[in-house]
């Protein structure tokens, strides 16, 4: 395997959304509204593909499948991802396919499992995006990985239960017309029995309770309840081969055998497909985003034995715990960083010292309470010991619980004139309401000095670093600078929130050796897709990646 290098460009993510919230994990719900089945628009209609498109009849809210209209098994699948960018399972997450349906015509007295559905995918090829009679999807499907549910339509009174299992490639060409390709093959559940024009819920639901676990639970239910359900583990092992855990999955496909294993007519409602996300990973990359320097506006020292006189003269920020106590206050102007209108990621608060101080030592940081005003408008020239916003003027060390937050203790060792120390403050910044954020240095072990924020060397004044989340594609995958191998098989990024509800999001992603648009192969992905696979037909100059060479990419939400 070689190497390559991926950069994600400074311009990540440079417009703004213009969509609107899109229905969060929900990857299809198609009601068949319209009365057709050709259309995809996902996530709230894909198109349905059939092996015998005369036997389908299309209605307001119905999409009637005839299974007398001809000999044999039929066929009948969707997508519920975009070619190549089919949805990974991490971890705590879980794929639910929901599908409502109602047996219409006549059922029949059985025990033969001859309604099968699963969820697939195919590594090797394209989507099959056409009506055709074949159980390997013209040889496509071969290699294609899944889980499925094989169970009959009984009228009763005698019936069987379900079997769920694992598709294991090599053993059979078909998708779901072998029971050979599922070794191992699980039944369990009460035996199923419908009644004919009765609504019923059909659910497979694959949960990744642990990295190298896959739980399959298939469930149907009628408006009363749960009529039968069974599930399996697949530690990676089921059915006795070792092929790993399956995790990626782009398609449902369903084969029924005949009408006298399922029903006349099996008339579909509502086909729905959920991606319920378990706890989000922190992410492990360079933050992106937007980078805000902010320099302290005023800052001064108070001391406990001048309670009421102002330290201007002292071009030093003191701190110290004893008879001569001494504090000192920083604040902030926000201008017009507004936390309360955009998301941030990241802040800090840096300080330098003026003084070297060797030996091991140490100062708190607290915060000023912003719903705490009073005296708000102090300078450098008007700030004493009694009345510095939060002060506990009795106490040589402590601040007022009520009114400030305790923010850090940080620690020097054989401190040097110019070292910097910093400490993370997003909570405080993420607090804040009127644009000013106040500091306090207190509680020292000895005596400190540091640089206050009119001080000679600009490099030396308290500093806030705040990162702004980027107005449009956030969280990229790889992360900047990112070591890969030439096999690397997607880009994966997180989309912004949209302005207005029920919206959509469309993405132009941009691959090249040069962060300059024109030069760069650009595909466009959507509504409310978050990822695209590397290859040529996505990116035609750079969708193979060449050892030892840099690349960047950029995503433009709109």
């Amino acid at each position: 395997m070689k190497t390559t290098f991926i950069k994600t460009c400074a311009l990540w993510a440079a417009l703004m959304a213009v969509g609107g919230v899109c229905a969060a994990d929900v990857l299809l719900d198609d009601t068949f509204a319209d009365a057709s089945r050709v259309e995809t628009n996902l996530p709230h209609e894909s198109a349905v593909w059939v092996s015998h498109p005369g036997g389908v009849t299309m209605g307001v809210g119905s999409l009637a499948f005839d299974q007398n209209a001809a000999s044999g098994s039929q066929k009948m699948w969707t997508y519920f991802a975009y070619n190549q960018s089919p949805v990974s399972l991490a971890v705590g997450d879980t794929l639910i396919a929901t599908i409502e349906f109602t047996p219409r015509g006549a059922l029949y007295e059985t025990t033969s499992k001859a309604f099968r559905f699963g969820l697939f995918y195919d590594p090797t090829d394209d989507q099959v995006l056409e009506d055709i009679n074949s159980d390997t999807g013209n040889g496509c499907w071969t290699d294609s990985t899944g889980y499925a549910v094989h169970f009959p339509l009984s009228s009763g009174p005698s019936g069987s239960n379900a079997s769920v299992g694992k598709r294991v490639t090599g053993l059979s060409d078909s998708l779901l017309g072998s029971g050979s390709a599922y070794p191992g093959i699980s039944s369990g559940g009460d035996p199923i029995v419908v009644s004919i024009d009765t609504p019923y819920t059909l659910t497979l639901e694959l949960e990744r309770p642990a990295s190298d676990q896959m739980r399959v639970t298939f469930t149907i239910a009628d408006t009363q309840g749960v009529l039968s359900t069974h599930s399996i583990l697949d530690d990676g092992t089921f059915g006795g081969y070792d092929t790993g855990i399956y995790t990626q999955f782009d398609q449902l496909f369903f084969r029924f055998s005949s009408a006298a294993g399922t029903a006349d007519v099996l008339d579909f409602h509502r086909i729905k497909v959920e991606h319920i996300l378990g706890e989000e990973p922190p992410y492990e990359g360079t933050p992106v985003g937007i980078p805000y320097e902010i320099y302290a506006a005023q800052s001064c020292r108070t001391e406990i034995q001048n309670p009421d006189t102002n330290r201007t003269d002292s071009s030093k920020l003191s701190v110290r715990s004893d008879e001569k106590a001494a504090k000192s206050w920083i604040k902030f102007d926000l201008g017009d960083l507004d936390p309360n209108t955009v998301t941030l990621k990241s802040a800090t608060l840096t300080i330098t010292l003026l003084e070297p101080k060797g030996g091991s030592n140490r100062v708190d940081i607290s915060a000023v309470n912003d719903a705490f005003r009073e005296n708000i408008d102090w300078t450098e020239t008007t700030i004493t010991w009694n009345n510095a916003p939060g002060n506990l003027t009795d106490s040589q060390q402590e601040l007022d619980p009520a009114k400030t937050t305790f923010v850090a203790t940080m620690s020097i060792t054989d401190g040097l004139m110019g070292d910097a120390f910093t400490v993370d403050v997003l909570p405080i910044l993420q607090a804040d309401s009127d644009g000013i954020v106040q500091f306090v240095l207190h509680n020292s072990s000895a005596l400190l000095h540091f640089c206050t924020h009119d001080y000679a060397i600009p490099e030396y004044r308290p500093v806030l670093h705040i990162l702004v989340a980027p107005e449009g594609a956030d969280n990229p995958v790889p992360y900047l600078d990112a070591a890969v191998s030439t096999d690397l098989a997607e880009l994966k990024w997180k989309n912004p929130e949209p302005n207005e509800p029920y919206g959509q999001i469309f993405c132009d992603v941009y691959l090249g050796t040069e962060p300059n648009r024109p030069q760069m192969d650009k595909v466009s992905v959507g509504p409310d897709v978050s990822r695209v696979a590397i290859n040529t037909t996505n990116f035609p100059t750079f969708g193979t990646l060449v050892n030892k060479t840099t690349y960047y990419w950029i995503v433009d939400c709109l």
